[in-house]
């Protein structure tokens, strides 16, 4: 399920295609938010299974502003993320 972004133009969300780069013709459009203050990103799991992504699930540590939390998580690398509002 798509979200449309906030109308809140501080809010640093744009429409974005996604797909792993093994598997460009599993392309998927969502909307993204862009966070200068992070080193990483986060999807949803069930996104893994659209993008066609074999991984397993392993624990980190994520840290806010306001709190630090111990959580799991799948990782992956190689996605291809592309603009398609030109920001």
């Amino acid at each position: 399920m798509v979200v449309p972004p906030s109308p809140d133009p501080a809010q640093k969300s744009c429409l974005v295609s996604v797909h792993h780069v093994d598997h460009p013709s599993k392309s998927h459009r969502v909307y993204a938010v862009q966070d200068d203050q992070s080193n990483g990103s986060l999807i949803k799991s069930q996104f893994y299974d659209l993008l066609d992504i074999n991984s397993s699930a392993s624990s980190y540590t994520l840290r806010t502003c306001s709190s630090t939390e111990e959580t799991a998580g799948r990782k992956v690398s190689d996605i291809v993320v592309e603009s398609l509002d030109g920001r």
